[in-house]
């Protein structure tokens, strides 16, 4: 839960708290590291608006339409099992475990595994 705190004072002169509620800011900073059949992904994530919250982190990869996700609490992991030489779609979403708040806005990019070593032929 993202806490906007305001005290203000009702007609009656007695204090009124609001809070606003929203989503977490999105993942930044994204850097990968990339193999034939896997990317190595990292990113930060600013958390200062969130009190007592563990982050957690949905990450999403298509390649053609057909996607998968993985969800980890660290701001880093390694999407394996992947095609080499194909370019994957890959976004990153926060959000608030304990409040279940809203995904962020994606942190969205486009990478590309290596080409397979075994590409080469022999002749």
């Amino acid at each position: 839960m993202l806490l906007v705190q305001s005290v203000m004072t009702d007609k009656f002169n007695s204090p009124v708290i609001i809070i606003i509620t929203g989503s977490p800011l999105p993942p930044t900073s994204l850097t990968f590291i990339p193999s034939d059949t896997s990317i190595s992904l990292m990113w930060s994530h600013s958390d200062e608006c969130f009190e007592n919250c563990t982050f957690m982190y949905e990450v999403t990869w298509q390649q053609s339409g057909d996607g998968s996700n993985i969800t980890t609490n660290e701001r880093f992991c390694t999407i394996e099992g992947l095609t080499p030489g194909t370019s994957y779609e890959i976004e990153i979403r926060a959000y608030c475990k304990e409040e279940q708040s809203l995904r962020s806005e994606a942190l969205s990019k486009k990478y590309e595994t290596k080409p397979s070593n075994s590409a080469a032929g022999t002749g």
